[in-house]
């Protein structure tokens, strides 16, 4: 009898653990979640991170210039996609600053929202800018 009752308390304090991991601090919903990022020179993905608030799924972070000159017209685009690899939505954001326009070496912020769907497990994040300005 004694060896149930300790199995049992060890399932309950595995199933706490679990839930518990899954539960963010403020009571939402921690997906299981990637993100993966494709730098293209001379702009470079920085700090990449995700929450979950309010029923929203935040990805924020900052965009490098790497060069001496003045990049204009930056964006970096979200592409979401399921457990089979299948593409769900993307978004795409202009980072913050004088008019989207980066100088060199410097960084700026981007912060891209959508409404939280379970079934995003990752997150492919692209830089780029507009040429021709």
């Amino acid at each position: 009898m004694r060896k149930i009752n300790s199995i049992s308390v060890i399932l309950c304090l595995m199933i706490l653990v679990a839930t518990s991991s899954v539960v963010a601090n403020n009571g939402d919903i921690k997906p299981a979640f990637k993100i993966e990022k494709q730098d293209r020179a001379p702009l470079k993905l920085l700090d990449a991170r995700y929450s979950v608030e309010d029923g929203k799924l935040i990805i924020k972070g900052k965009v490098k210039n790497t060069r001496s000159r003045v990049t204009p017209g930056i964006f970096v685009v979200a592409k979401f996609y399921d457990l089979a690899g299948r593409l769900i939505e993307t978004k795409e954001k202009r980072t913050v600053g004088s008019v989207n326009k980066l100088k060199g070496s410097r960084e700026s912020k981007y912060t891209i929202k959508l409404d939280y769907n379970p079934k995003i497990v990752l997150c492919k994040l692209e830089v780029d800018w507009q040429r021709g300005e």
